[in-house]
């Protein structure tokens, strides 16, 4: 390299995902737009194919830890959207209140938001909905759902520290008191346990290791199940967007998205905000082919 090429950005982040070998076509969109937008600060991806979310997760931390040198991994589920500037978004809002673990904020298909505010009573195991949202601010939460997850090498480290001797140190399920379900409920065991979902025992090791868990409404994520979601606080700020809202659920729960024209051709993007454009103005300096995925990381 020569003397006169660009210094790299400090800070880069590597992206991970897990598919069972497809993806949401808006997902490829929204991906190749945030690698556009993004430049160098994009260090590499990581792509898991398998149909197992918890080993595949598992996977995707361990491979970011061994053979990359970015201090962030975003991992994120391939039934998403958004914005070209959403990474930087989760990003800065990361970076102003120093924080180690944020989520990003989507509705999820059964009408509620993915950040959760922590149980009603001290002697409650699981979390609780938090709907008193809005959007374009980032809460300290309890847990969240990992299909927006921005990290720090540092608490994924802190985690694994935590955790030795477990097959899995970052994702598993892990057991919990079922106090809060109803008797006959879904999942509830018979000596009133419940095996949790393997983001809330992420969200549950992060606590264990000291760390502080945040989450955002900073970035528009639209969650494409039958289809497309997102919750309902985000409206306004997806009308700005292009989008023509329908509400699809009870006041506070889920709206559905789609292109204002319904143009199969559309592409979801919010105007960048300002930080933003100055981050990706940086990060432009580089050729983008230093912000295309290593081969050997994938």
């Amino acid at each position: 390299m020569g003397t006169n090429a660009p210094a790299a950005p400090r800070d880069q982040i590597c992206i991970g995902f897990h598919s069972f070998g497809q993806c949401q076509t808006q997902f490829a969109v929204s991906l190749s737009g945030a690698v556009r937008y993004e430049g160098s600060r994009l260090s590499s991806i990581i792509h898991v194919p398998s149909p197992y979310v918890t080993e595949a997760r598992n996977k995707i931390v361990r491979r970011f830890l061994v053979k990359t040198k970015a201090n962030h991994l975003l991992m994120m589920d391939v039934d998403l959207e958004f914005p070209e500037d959403a990474i930087s978004r989760t990003y800065l809002e990361m970076k102003k209140i120093k924080a180690e673990v944020m989520f990003g904020c989507y509705a999820l298909g059964d009408f509620r938001p993915s950040i959760f505010g922590p149980p009603q009573n001290e002697d409650k195991a699981l979390p609780t909905v938090t709907f008193d949202l809005e959007n374009a601010n980032t809460y300290q939460i309890y847990a969240g759902s990992t299909g927006w997850l921005l990290a720090t090498r540092e608490a994924l480290l802190k985690i694994e520290a935590a955790n030795i001797g477990r097959h899995w140190p970052w994702f598993d399920h892990d057991i919990e008191s079922a106090d809060d379900l109803r008797d006959g409920e879904l999942y509830k065991g018979e000596n009133n346990t419940i095996r949790i979902g393997e983001d809330f025992s992420f969200s549950k090791r992060a606590r264990e290791a000291g760390i502080t868990l945040y989450g955002t409404t900073a970035p528009l994520l639209i969650h494409d199940k039958i289809q497309p979601l997102l919750p309902e606080f985000q409206a306004e700020a997806a009308r700005e967007a292009g989008l023509a809202i329908k509400e699809a659920g009870a006041k506070g729960s889920e709206c559905q998205a789609t292109p204002k024209d319904k143009d199969d051709s559309w592409e979801p993007s919010l105007p960048a905000s300002e930080p933003a454009k100055e981050l990706a103005q940086e990060c432009r300096k580089s050729s983008l082919e230093n912000s295309l995925p290593n081969p050997s990381e994938r």
